[in-house]
């Protein structure tokens, strides 16, 4: 419980140092792209990444993202499948420690995020 409790602790201070990043940066623009987006479509993500800066991604760029997400991963008979519970969290710990991040994720998930 403790170790979760200091990875919260610590996961909170990266979250408001982008935060005060993006507040002392408003000139700069930022993108933010999930995993599941990037792994889903490679090419699509990093294109959002250039196009938010006014940039092309060239053939060869397009290509390299596909094949970088393509290369093989490390399987395992396992799922990996854990919960808040099994570190000794609660949702309301996460929700109290994230209140910004986790409204703005039940609002793209129509309120409906199962266990945060």
């Amino acid at each position: 419980a403790a170790i979760a409790r200091h990875w919260l602790r610590k996961s909170v201070l990266m979250a408001d140092s982008m935060k005060s990043a993006r507040a002392s940066n408003p000139k700069r623009k930022f993108v933010d792209i999930e995993y599941s987006a990037l792994m889903r479509d490679p090419a699509k993500a990093v294109k959002q990444i250039y196009e938010a800066h006014g940039s092309p991604l060239s053939n060869q760029g397009e290509k390299s993202a596909i094949e970088a997400a393509s290369r093989p991963r490390v399987k395992t008979d396992k799922q990996h499948a854990y919960s808040l519970a099994d570190f000794s969290l609660r949702a309301e710990d996460v929700r109290a420690a994230f209140p910004d991040e986790t409204a703005q994720y039940d609002k793209r998930l129509g309120a409906q995020a199962d266990g945060v």
